[in-house]
């Protein structure tokens, strides 16, 4: 599975490192569009673990695209990181916006989190949804 998403994504999985596949659900099961994912070293903050976030192009057949190339996740809310720091302690996280407000003045929230540890050569596959607040 590894090889596929790095053949399609372009990008090449480094085995020292991990990788986290996810989507992310709304309260009422639906898939999350106009967020971005992150792993964190810390919960409920973003602290980088210098991982390669991919979205998916949303197209007939939805492909992993760079985060160049899709900036935001499409309405699939699917998403890869690719090449994460090992940690014991890592957060996968989405981030977006909660109100017009938010989205006006550019304040992204933190929507959902879940602790999956980056295990060197290991992948996760992750389902996140929204965080109570």
């Amino acid at each position: 599975m590894v090889a596929a998403f790095s053949f399609y994504a372009g990008t090449q999985q480094d085995q020292t490192k991990a990788l986290h596949f996810g989507t992310m659900l709304d309260c009422q099961g639906r898939r999350v569009s106009n967020a971005v994912a992150a792993v964190s070293r810390v919960p409920w903050e973003f602290h980088d673990t210098g991982g390669v976030t991919h979205y998916f192009t949303g197209a007939s057949t939805s492909l992993p695209a760079p985060h160049d190339v899709e900036r935001v996740m499409n309405n699939d809310g699917l998403f890869l990181v690719f090449n994460a720091t090992p940690s014991e302690t890592s957060y996968v996280q989405v981030w977006g916006f909660r109100t017009q407000a938010e989205l006006s003045s550019g304040t992204l929230s933190l929507l959902g989190e879940i602790a999956a540890p980056s295990v060197a050569g290991g992948a996760s596959m992750i389902t996140l949804h929204p965080r109570r607040i």
